[in-house]
């Protein structure tokens, strides 16, 4: 009959370390623990504390210093992390603007020239002048175009989502 090893599945417990903790040396433990030997009585008495003990971490006890500190150290880095988001979220709104604007004024400068290059009275000179600034706009278009948009649009989204869990899980690290 095989026991089962409690303390090497939930607690960083060698088989040296138990051996020591119930003063028995490590093959009469290691044969304990395979069903094939028992223990002194007075090790089975420190055995059930150490059960004990046990028992009443899986139940959960009050925090230790460590886990407060690194539920700390858990907080500062995801506060870290927003503060980083937010400063990402507006340096690509920023950018989704600029390009925005500069695509729409684009736009109404090729539109402008299209109604003037119907004109029958603009010499070839203005003719070629009016075909410089509609290249240049075009140019313009392409370079902060509508699938340049969709890409901060995109990044943008993602950030806000990202904001979203950092926030969701900082408040369940606040909580815990």
């Amino acid at each position: 009959m095989r026991k089962k090893n409690i303390f090497k599945e939930t607690l960083l417990v060698s088989q040296e370390d138990m051996a020591l903790l119930l003063h028995v040396n490590k093959s009469q433990w290691a044969m304990f623990e395979i069903g094939e030997r028992d223990l002194p009585n007075d090790a089975k008495l420190k055995l059930a504390k150490l059960l004990a003990v046990a028992t009443a971490l899986q139940e959960g006890q009050q925090k230790t210093d460590q886990e407060i500190l690194q539920e700390g150290k858990i907080n500062e880095l995801l506060n870290k992390y927003i503060n980083d988001n937010y400063i990402k979220q507006l340096s690509t709104l920023r950018k989704l603007e600029t390009i925005q604007r500069k695509y729409h004024e684009a736009l109404r400068t090729h539109h402008f020239i299209c109604l003037l290059q119907n004109d029958n009275e603009i010499s070839t000179k203005h003719q070629t002048l009016l075909q410089d600034m509609s290249n240049k706009a075009k140019n313009t278009m392409e370079r902060h175009g509508l699938h340049v948009q969709l890409d901060y649009e995109v990044k943008l989204k993602t950030l806000q989502y990202e904001e979203k869990l950092l926030k969701k899980r900082l408040k369940k690290s606040d909580s815990a």
